[in-house]
């Protein structure tokens, strides 16, 4: 027989054997007239199939429980995933690492990180930064300071230790005077101070001594940056300075304006806002 298995009838075959034997019993009045199927009434023995035995239904219990079986053998199995770093564990450089300011420890793990990220860009885009603190970077042995807002804050913090080392003064012994930020030492030892935004707000960027042949802000990434300004030189002093800054973009330089000795300008104005390429500071 195609396609089945050696003795053993088809399905098909069964049911015609069926078929034909009730059939002879009915012509032979050994089937009770009462009992003979409806399908044989109308006549179309032939489709009575057999019987099929009743499928076996597995039950939801069952499926659960092997679900369920299933579920916790992947999660016993499963690789287990490489947490995230840790931000408190990134390493910071000694600079900042050993920077004990009450501002600065305070600020949490992910500050931290960012207010480094902001300080190595500035490394990266400049050449000859030293990074002193959290916070400042020192260029030329701390003739011109670079100091960072810190993370949550408008305005550059005061002088580090640090930063009053390379700026000549002995923290242990002097309290250093400051406006806005700027230091204001001894008559000698007077700086003056530019500020990224308005209001003496973001960077500070900070000179003192003399500077008559001029200093391109492009140097220190401050080119077009400038939006207000400190002289805290003492007026009529031999040592004061006037800080004259310039627009370079433009041939002959544009002058912008004058840092008068102990003078500020919280805003330069609309004109002359991130306008700033050079400047000149010298005795008169």
């Amino acid at each position: 027989m195609p396609f089945g298995h050696p003795g053993r009838r088809s399905r098909r075959d069964s049911d015609h054997a069926l078929t034909r034997g009730f059939a002879v019993r009915l012509a032979s009045g050994a089937v009770p007239p009462g009992s003979i199927p409806a399908a044989f009434a109308r006549g179309d023995a032939m489709t009575v199939k057999s019987a099929r035995p009743p499928r076996r239904i597995r039950r939801p219990a069952m499926l659960l429980s092997a679900l369920a079986l299933a579920a916790a053998s992947v999660a016993v199995t499963a690789p287990a995933q490489a947490s995230a770093p840790d931000a408190a564990a990134v390493a910071l450089p000694a600079p900042s690492a050993g920077d004990t300011r009450a501002a600065v420890t305070a600020l949490d793990a992910g500050q931290r990180s960012q207010l480094q990220s902001e300080i190595d860009q500035q490394l990266a885009a400049t050449t000859g930064g030293v990074q002193i603190s959290a916070n400042e970077i020192s260029y030329n042995g701390g003739e011109p300071i670079m100091v960072f807002p810190l993370p949550g804050a408008a305005t550059a913090p005061a002088s580090s230790g640090a930063a009053l080392t390379a700026e000549g003064v002995d923290p242990a012994v002097i309290q250093e005077i400051t406006v806005e930020g700027c230091p204001a030492g001894d008559w000698d030892n007077r700086w003056y101070c530019f500020y990224q935004h308005p209001d003496f707000g973001g960077r500070r960027l900070q000179w003192n001594y003399e500077h008559c042949n001029g200093v391109n802000f492009g140097q220190y990434d401050f080119r077009n940056r400038a939006s207000g300004w400190v002289n805290t030189t003492i007026p009529n002093h031999p040592a004061r300075l006037y800080v004259r800054v310039y627009d370079t973009d433009p041939a002959p330089d544009d002058y912008l304006w004058t840092g008068n000795p102990g003078a500020k300008d919280a805003h330069v104005g609309a004109a002359n806002n991130d306008k700033a390429d050079l400047f000149r500071a010298c005795r008169s």
